[in-house]
């Protein structure tokens, strides 16, 4: 009776030491912009939707409403307006992209902390640069870039920041992207004919004018295949001018908007991505995840994602160089199962990737 007495002693006095030592719940603001289709939307997308980051509350808000990808966004999560999102105190805000206006998002927030992502390569890409405005990036706690190339640029242009700025990649549901590969039969025609596969909005930075022009040297040379872009943008009334006027009709392809592109990428016999620069081109790691050869420029991050000659290919980024690189590939058969193989059992280490989040997004980083 005694030692019953003494246990009950000891778990009643032991109590409120247990429950201090359970961490508080941290409040989270995320500021995005409308989820359209895109790299930075779908990357959003895989880090909320897989969200792991324990004893956090998260709240979303968006600048504008009712994306095509909104409807995918995980529901317990509170979508709340700007009115709401600037009325409360938070631990942590974060404005999710980099051309988002801080005056409008970031700065309009109660908190204790403040993260910027980053995207793009800010050297490449000089107009999306949230370090144009030098007072209010001297408020800024932390910038998270999603590659170390992305990250390297940052610092040369605010190397004084350098403490602040952070080399993260983006997180992707590999389990979603397999299963979706496999909704839609028979993409392109059974007729024995490679095709290419790119995936991207028809902009100037995904160079796809100098991917037509490759595709023209090579028609010409007696190399016929299809090139099919998903996607879609401003650029395509130019774009298809082009292909007109170079006879490749039928052979070089704009789809569209492609709500699910994974088919597209998973029957394709290769993916190629011309652009001239990226922060991270989260398409590459899904072409990973498909095991499909690869052909990239030498963007940022593109050595952090493909080691060349072993599980794809990353040729200089200009005309010729991807000229050659393409030859080579539809050539050689070989060299393609090669890259394929290498690409096998692939898996993406999202794991990691939150628990560099949240030491960053806690101040802890």
């Amino acid at each position: 009776m005694i030692k019953i007495f003494s246990l009950f002693l000891f778990c009643l006095f032991s109590l409120p030491f247990i429950a201090a030592k359970e961490p508080s719940c941290r409040h989270v603001l995320f500021i995005m912009d409308k989820l359209q289709l895109g790299g930075s939307e779908q990357a959003f997308l895989s880090l909320i939707n897989g969200w792991a980051i324990p004893h956090t509350k998260v709240d979303i808000y968006l600048t504008a409403r009712d994306g095509v990808l909104e409807p995918f966004l995980r529901k317990d999560f509170p979508l709340i307006s700007s009115k709401n999102a600037f009325k409360r105190t938070y631990d942590v805000a974060v404005a999710y992209v980099e051309w988002l206006n801080p005056n409008s998002g970031l700065w309009k927030t109660h908190a204790k902390r403040k993260v910027q992502w980053i995207h793009t390569d800010l050297l490449a890409k000089p107009q999306d640069r949230p370090f144009k405005h030098k007072e209010l990036c001297a408020g800024i706690d932390a910038f998270i870039c999603v590659s170390e190339g992305a990250a390297a640029s940052a610092r040369k242009i605010q190397p004084q920041l350098s403490g602040k700025i952070f080399s993260i990649h983006n997180v992707l549901d590999g389990d979603l992207v397999r299963r979706k590969a496999q909704e839609t039969k028979d993409c392109f025609p059974q007729d024995g004919i490679l095709n290419v596969v790119s995936v991207g909005r028809l902009a100037p930075e995904k160079a796809l004018d100098r991917a037509i022009r490759v595709h023209s040297r090579l028609d010409k040379e007696g190399f016929f295949f299809r090139w099919y872009i998903v996607g879609e943008g401003s650029e395509r009334p130019k774009l298809e001018q082009q292909i007109r006027q170079l006879g490749l009709e039928g052979k070089f392809i704009l789809l569209g908007s492609k709500l699910n592109p994974y088919p597209y990428m998973a029957q394709a016999d290769m993916f190629a991505l011309p652009s001239h620069f990226e922060g991270f081109s989260i398409v590459i790691n899904e072409a990973k995840l498909l095991a499909r050869p690869i052909l990239l420029t030498e963007v940022s991050g593109a050595g952090e994602q493909i080691e060349s000659e072993k599980n794809g290919l990353i040729v200089a980024n200009n005309e010729d160089a991807i000229y050659h690189g393409l030859k080579r590939l539809l050539q050689d058969k070989a060299l393609r199962k090669r890259f394929s193989e290498a690409l096998q059992g692939f898996e993406y280490d999202n794991e990691s990737i939150y628990r560099q989040v949240e030491k960053v997004l806690f101040g802890s980083g």
